[in-house]
């Protein structure tokens, strides 16, 4: 965000009014950010290795929260776009303190100052999250364009972490690259 000039703090104690009206949630209780600490030293182990496909994310350069990613590729005359989401359920288990936390949430917010994020940093920002910097856990179902102009799923269901994969799909290790937007 850029800064603005608020030497009276108006804009702050506006923002502050707004989370407090609405209960925007600010931080994360300590058995939430232990649990997630925890939770991040687990290592993905049953995911296909996808880190030869060129994943790329759309995203403001500073974001960290990269929780999508896409690749496309050519495959005969067909195109397969791959869609990859954060595969955070291999590091949440159900019932968790995380788990509960985020349930309690429901989503991220967005604000003009930032964010309350659903999920605690050690893994919204970095073990779940779609980084350049290293493998990381994902969902990634392929959705073929044949040559005919039908669109229909490729591959077999496949693993998505603790919890069933939505979508036809495999689960698999994922992110080479990010294509940095201006924002």
């Amino acid at each position: 965000m850029k800064a603005l000039h608020d030497p009276q703090g108006i804009l702050s104690q506006g923002l502050a009014a707004i989370r407090d009206r609405f209960q925007v949630p600010q931080g994360f209780p300590a058995p939430v950010l232990a649990a997630a600490e925890q939770a991040a030293k687990r290592v993905p182990s049953l995911h296909v290795d996808r880190t030869a496909e060129p994943f790329v994310t759309l995203d403001p350069a500073s974001s960290t929260d990269l929780d999508q990613a896409f690749t496309i590729a050519r495959s005969g005359a067909d195109l397969v776009l791959r869609y990859a989401i954060a595969d955070v359920a291999w590091f949440v288990e159900d019932g968790d303190p995380v788990d509960e936390e985020a349930w309690r949430r429901g989503e991220t917010l967005y604000l003009p100052d930032g964010k309350a994020g659903l999920y605690p940093p050690a893994l919204a920002e970095a073990a779940a999250s779609l980084l350049p910097a290293g493998p990381r856990p994902a969902v990634a179902p392929g959705r073929g364009l044949h040559r005919s102009r039908r669109a229909g799923w490729r591959g077999t269901a496949g693993r998505g972490g603790a919890r069933t994969d939505p979508q036809p799909g495999q689960a698999g290790l994922c992110h080479r690259a990010r294509w940095r937007s201006a924002a």
